[in-house]
């Protein structure tokens, strides 16, 4: 975890997220600051709602450095990206799942 909290939410949030980011099999390719201030962290995959995985923002950090980038990301925005060697694309949420 980086030595100052980039983020303006307490580290103990908890995130939305799936299993396969979680343990590991998938990257993370978009993430989300919902307008209610929930964030969600995708790999732009198909998905239901048995895939998704609650955990805190602390552990996606740790596990994803590079969400840092992503952390003054303002609510109603989406960060998006092809690979994880791109740099972030940022979209207004739209709620569809693409952030276009």
């Amino acid at each position: 975890m980086p030595t100052r909290w980039p983020f303006p939410d307490d580290p103990s949030l908890a995130v939305i997220t799936l299993k396969r980011i979680v343990f590991g099999d998938a990257p993370v390719l978009s993430v989300k600051h919902d307008t209610d201030g929930m964030w969600q962290f995708l790999d732009c995959e198909p998905c239901v709602e048995e895939d998704a995985a609650m955990v805190g923002l602390a552990e996606m950090v740790e596990r994803y450095p590079e969400l840092t980038e992503a952390a003054m990301l303002p609510m109603g925005f989406a960060a998006i990206r092809e690979t994880v060697e791109e740099p972030w694309q940022l979209y207004l949420n739209d709620g569809d799942g693409d952030g276009e």
